[in-house]
C-alpha cells in the first residue's frame, strides 16, 4: 500500500449543497487517488443529494450542530477529530469560522480559506438586499433614499464591514485561494497586500467531462441554479423570454432548481402568460438537461466562478451570460467564441443576443464545438495538480 501523502479535511455547512461542494467532491477524489487521505466536515450530511455515479474517495464526518461557522460544539468536534486522525491541513470552503484560532492552536494544523465567489461579494449582497426592501412600502422607499443609499454609497459602510471581515480571514489563513488572477488582484488591492509576497493563490474550479456527450441538441434554453433574488435574478430571464418567445415558436425554456423565489417566478410567468416554459425543481442529476439543451442562460447580478457555465461548455451547451464578473468573463471570453457575453444588466441586449444565437444554426454549431474545447482547460487533472502543489507547499 502506498504511503499516505497528507491527511486533509474540507469544511462545509450542508454537504453536498451547491457548486463549492461539487468541486470539493472532484478535488477530494483526485487527491485520494494521489495518496492523500481526505475527510469532509459537514454541518449537515445530505446523502440523498450526492451526485449519481460519482465515487466517494473521502470520508464525511457530520458535526453535532448545524452551525459550522459559529458553534463551539462543532469546533470542539473538529478539534477532537483532527487530533484523532492526525489531520494536517483543513480547508474552509467559504465558511467564516468563528473559532479558527482555537482550532489551529489546539491542533497545530494548517488552514486554507478557499473563496468561491468574487472578493468582497458580501458588499453587493447587502446593497441588493436593501434595494429589494425599498419596494415593500412608501416607508421602505424613504428608508432606502434617506438611510440605506447614503450609508452604502456615500459612507461605504457595507464595504468597510466586509473588508474588516476579509482582513480577519486573511490573517487567520496560512493560504487564501481565489478563482482567477483578477480576483487575486482585487484582494491584493482591497487588503493592501504586497503584490509579490502574500498568501493568495489562484486555483480555478474544476470541470468534469461529459459522460455521454450529445451533439444532436433539442431547441431548449436552460437555466440551472438556485432560485434566489439578490444574486441570481431569474426574473430577468423571464423578462427576456417575454420579449422573444413568440419569435422562437419551436423553442422552450427549462428552469432547473429551487429556492425562495420559485413561487414568485411561477407567478410572474403566469402574469406574463408565458408559453413553453417549465419549472422542474431541484435535481441531483442535471446531466440529462445538459445533454439535450442547446443554450444556457445566466442573468445574475454577481457571480464568482459559476459552475453552470463550465458544465454547459463541457456538454456542448452554449452559455449566454451578463458580463458581471472577471470569473464569468474568463470562462466565456472572447464573446461569440466560447459563449456570449452581454453588458450588465441590459435586458434588451440579452434578448437580442439570445434570439440571434437561437436562430443562427451555423453560429450555434460552431460555438458548440468551441465550448467543449474550452472546458478542457478546467479538467480535474490540471486543477487537482494545483491543489497537490499547494498542499505540498504547506
Amino acid at each position: 500500500m502506498s504511503e499516505i501523502n497528507k491527511k486533509i479535511a474540507f469544511i462545509h455547512d450542508d454537504f453536498p449543497g451547491g457548486g463549492g461542494e461539487r468541486v470539493t467532491i472532484d478535488v477530494a477524489n483526485y487527491l485520494s487517488s494521489n495518496n492523500f487521505k481526505v475527510y469532509v466536515f459537514a454541518g449537515r450530511y445530505l446523502k440523498d443529494r450526492l451526485p449519481v455515479d460519482i465515487p466517494m474517495g473521502y470520508e464525511v464526518i457530520e458535526l453535532p450542530e448545524r452551525y459550522v461557522e459559529t458553534s463551539m460544539a462543532d469546533a470542539r468536534a473538529m478539534i477532537n477529530t483532527i487530533k484523532e486522525k492526525n489531520i494536517e491541513v483543513i480547508i474552509s470552503v467559504g465558511r467564516n469560522l468563528l473559532y479558527t484560532d482555537e482550532i489551529k492552536t489546539a491542533t497545530g494544523c494548517k488552514y486554507i480559506f478557499a473563496l468561491h465567489s468574487v472578493p468582497f461579494w458580501e458588499k453587493e449582497f447587502e446593497i441588493e438586499r436593501a434595494r429589494k426592501r425599498r419596494n415593500h412600502s412608501f416607508g421602505s422607499k424613504m428608508e432606502w433614499f434617506l438611510i440605506s443609499y447614503p450609508k452604502h454609497f456615500w459612507f461605504k459602510k457595507a464595504y468597510r464591514k466586509v473588508r474588516n471581515r476579509y482582513i480577519s480571514l486573511y490573517n487567520e489563513a496560512d493560504r487564501f485561494t481565489v478563482l482567477c488572477d483578477a480576483f487575486k488582484n482585487d484582494l491584493i488591492k482591497g487588503l493592501n497586500l504586497q503584490p509579490e509576497n502574500n498568501k493568495v493563490r489562484v486555483i480555478s474550479n474544476s470541470e468534469r467531462p461529459a459522460a455521454n456527450l450529445n451533439l444532436k441538441k433539442k431547441k431548449q434554453i436552460l437555466y440551472i441554479g438556485r432560485l434566489s433574488y439578490v444574486d441570481k435574478r431569474v426574473d430577468r430571464l423571464l423578462e427576456v423570454w417575454k420579449k422573444i418567445y413568440q419569435q422562437l415558436d419551436e423553442w422552450e425554456l427549462i428552469i432547473v432548481g429551487d429556492g425562495d423565489e420559485r413561487s414568485n417566478l411561477e407567478a410572474q410567468s403566469q402574469k406574463y402568460q408565458l408559453e413553453r416554459i417549465q419549472f422542474v425543481g431541484f435535481s441531483n442529476d442535471t446531466s440529462s438537461f445538459y445533454r439535450d439543451a442547446s443554450i444556457l442562460c445566466l442573468v445574475s447580478t454577481f457571480e464568482g466562478w459559476p459552475l453552470c457555465l463550465t458544465e454547459a461548455q463541457a456538454n456542448g451547451v452554449v452559455p449566454v451570460a451578463f458580463d458581471c464578473s472577471a470569473g464569468v468573463h474568463q470562462i466565456l471570453a472572447p464573446t461569440r467564441v466560447n459563449g456570449v457575453l452581454v453588458p450588465p444588466y441590459n435586458i434588451d441586449a440579452f434578448a437580442d443576443a439570445l434570439l440571434r444565437l437561437a436562430t443562427d444554426e451555423k453560429l450555434l454549431s460552431e460555438m458548440q464545438k468551441n465550448v467543449i474545447e474550452k472546458s478542457s482547460e478546467y479538467s480535474i487533472e490540471r486543477i487537482g495538480k494545483q491543489w497537490v502543489d499547494l498542499l505540498n507547499e504547506l
